[in-house]
């Protein structure tokens, strides 16, 4: 059994139920409440990102830290567009031009800092 204890607007205590005694709603937003709870301290652990359009797939990737670490698009599971590279910091460090899957160009910023 799960017992639920709630408090009013000025945090004190008003009342405590379990599970046998709460209507479908409350428990399906208090469902939600944990989701969004545990959803929110998961976010720093999201390694990668993917979205994908047809045949084209906007990929992310994240230092440990959160930050991101390298954002580009595939086309056909092939590098395609401008790869930009982060450092920890969140600072660009590196662009790469690919066109089919080849790397026509790389650009590093170091020498702009």
């Amino acid at each position: 059994m799960v017992n639920y204890v709630a408090f009013n607007s000025r945090n004190r205590f008003n009342h405590v139920w379990d599970n046998n005694n709460i209507n479908i709603g409350e428990k399906q937003t208090m469902k939600l409440i944990i989701l969004i709870i545990i959803t929110s301290l998961m976010l720093p652990a999201i390694e990668s990102l993917k979205t994908t359009y047809g045949d084209t797939t906007k990929v992310s990737i994240f230092h440990r830290n959160g930050k991101i670490k390298i954002e580009g698009v595939k086309v056909r599971n092939f590098k395609d567009g401008k790869w930009r590279y982060y450092d920890e910091r969140g600072m660009l460090v590196k662009v790469e031009s690919y066109r089919d899957g080849k790397k026509m160009r790389t650009m590093k910023m170091g020498a702009l800092r």
